[in-house]
């Protein structure tokens, strides 16, 4: 059953990853790693592994490939980091809305409202989609605000609303809960 206190759970752990994500990307842009990392590298069978369904089985990535990759694409940290931020918007607004259905006031708050529209921004192509009325309240955090003239604006992560304000909208719903 969700609750305030699985919100909270699944904002830390989407803050740690979001963190151990960014470490790994400094990481790449420095062109530095550490032994253990180079070690694993340098075997051919150096790979992650993602289980799949259909065919049973396992889906392979090559690290060595990715890394280099990685290196050459300067920016591939970045768009990382930008979709982690995207995923982690959906999961929480998701998770605060099954939390919803026990009923407190602390849902009603202006950051949850703002939380609310941009999960279904960013699961819906990065733009506003306001239906007839909305937003129904107010819905802000610090100097952002949503006005139903907003509607169909897009790019609204990273646009309208940087990544560092996403997370400190994050921890600021975790320390509301």
């Amino acid at each position: 059953m969700a609750n305030g206190e699985s919100v909270k759970r699944l904002i830390e752990q989407g803050l740690a990853s979001l963190s151990l994500g960014y470490l790994g990307s400094r990481l790449l842009q420095s062109g530095e790693m550490p032994q253990a990392l180079s070690d694993a590298l340098a075997k051919s069978s150096a790979a992650l592994y993602f289980e799949r369904a259909v065919p049973r089985g396992f889906h392979r990535r090559d690290l060595k490939r990715d890394f280099a990759l990685a290196q050459e694409n300067p920016r591939l940290g970045l768009f990382l980091l930008q979709g982690a931020i995207t995923n982690l918007l959906v999961l929480v607004g998701d998770e605060v809305k099954r939390a919803q259905a026990h009923p407190r006031e602390q849902w009603a708050q202006p950051l949850f409202e703002l939380l609310r529209h941009l999960r279904n921004a960013a699961a819906h192509g990065n733009r506003f989609k306001f239906r007839a009325g909305e937003p129904r309240r107010p819905a802000e955090f610090r100097h952002f605000h949503l006005d139903p003239t907003m509607n169909g604006r897009e790019n609204v992560l990273f646009d309208f609303i940087p990544p560092g304000d996403v997370l400190d909208l994050l921890e600021t719903i975790h320390s509301h809960l």
